[in-house]
C-alpha cells in the first residue's frame, strides 16, 4: 500500500510534462477537453510556471519529487489509519512486510 501511494505521489508529481502555452489546459491529460460550458483559467503561478525554458521546469519538477520523497520518508510514522493493515512490521513467520501478503514459509 505503501509503494502504491509513493507511485501515486509520483504520478501526481509527474503529470504536467506538457509545454502548452495557452490559456487553457486539460488536467486529464485526455485529448478532448472537459465538457464545461466555460474555459479554463489559469492561476498566475501557473502561467508563469509555462513561461520558464523547459530545462529549468524539468529541474523544478525533479527537486519537488525529491522534497517530496524526503518528507513523505520522513513523516512514516504517521499511520494512514488505526487499522493494523495500515502498520509497518512483519510477518514473524517469512518475513513479508506486507499484511495482506501471501505467507511464503
Amino acid at each position: 500500500q505503501q509503494q502504491q501511494q509513493q507511485q501515486q505521489q509520483q504520478q501526481q508529481v509527474s503529470s504536467f510534462n506538457s509545454s502548452n502555452n495557452s490559456s487553457s489546459y486539460n488536467n486529464n491529460n485526455n485529448k478532448q477537453p472537459p465538457r464545461h460550458k466555460g474555459k479554463w483559467i489559469l492561476d498566475a503561478d501557473s502561467k508563469d510556471f509555462l513561461e520558464y525554458p523547459a530545462e529549468l521546469k524539468e529541474n523544478l519538477r525533479q527537486e519537488k519529487r525529491k522534497r517530496l520523497a524526503e518528507v513523505q520518508q520522513q513523516m512514516k510514522f504517521i499511520l494512514e489509519s488505526d487499522d493494523i493493515q495500515d502498520t509497518h512490521g512483519h510477518w514473524d513467520c517469512c518475513r513479508q512486510s506486507q499484511y495482506h501478503s501471501e505467507c511464503i514459509s
